[in-house]
């Protein structure tokens, strides 16, 4: 088949670590990856804002594929290893900025592909600047508007997950099967990050307890998740 030119419908920007512990930085990366159904000619694709980097001629990410741009190849590859695909390095000794900024990147025929910032402080995932998660970008696939907070969590994995997706393998079996006979059906643990095959579960699934305000003790209510389990989404109602 033929080959598209990148454009917001067919490439996101999947993956951000933009502040890595310390003060080195040269294991910044950016990960993009191509969500159409065609391969992808990159070459003269340009980040404009944010970093400076210019994709080489030739350059083709088919479809599913990912490619990253880093900060200083030899420090990535010490961290993370040899086996992504990696398209160069940021260029005129730019780098990602720790306290957010805009992020442009354009076709080689001119068009804006994104533009958007992310940015350090809450309601963006503050566990990205100097904690040692990335920025991930949710259901890719979706093209979720990047400008959005809610559109990114933190990586499952310190160093985030360059390359490949961060993402868990989907739930598998009967979602109301309860195997263990604890009350909770198995979608529900695999969503909190347990088993259906565990009863020690249900004990810690849910905290309950209690905060000062105003004078008055207010009850609060708490629970952990499978980070990475992006297919669900789940609400708690009172």
């Amino acid at each position: 088949g033929g080959l598209d030119i990148p454009t917001s419908s067919n490439l996101v920007l999947s993956e951000i670590y933009y502040n890595p512990p310390g003060q080195d930085e040269s294991t910044e990366y950016i990960e993009l990856l191509n969500v159409g159904g065609t391969s992808l000619d990159l070459g003269g694709t340009q980040f404009t804002d944010g970093i400076d980097f210019t994709f080489s001629a030739g350059t083709i990410l088919v479809p599913g594929e990912r490619i990253l741009i880093v900060a200083n190849q030899a420090s990535f590859e010490a961290a993370f290893g040899d086996g992504s695909t990696i398209a160069g390095e940021f260029e005129n000794g730019t780098a990602l900025s720790n306290d957010g900024e805009l992020i442009t990147i354009q076709s080689g025929a001119g068009g804006t592909v994104r533009s958007f910032a992310y940015s350090d402080d809450a309601p963006w995932a503050e566990g990205a600047d100097g904690d040692g998660f990335s920025l991930v970008l949710l259901n890719p696939n979706s093209l979720p508007d990047h400008s959005l907070a809610v559109s990114w969590r933190l990586s499952s994995h310190l160093g985030g997950s360059p390359g490949s997706s961060d993402e868990c393998p989907d739930f598998v079996g009967d979602p109301n099967s309860d195997l263990d006979q604890d009350g909770i059906p198995a979608l529900i643990e695999y969503l909190l990050g347990g088993s259906d095959g565990d009863t020690s579960n249900a004990a810690t699934a849910f905290q309950i307890g209690s905060v000062p305000l105003g004078g008055e003790s207010h009850p609060t209510f708490g629970t952990t998740y499978k980070v990475g389990a992006d297919q669900l989404e789940f609400s708690a109602y009172i």
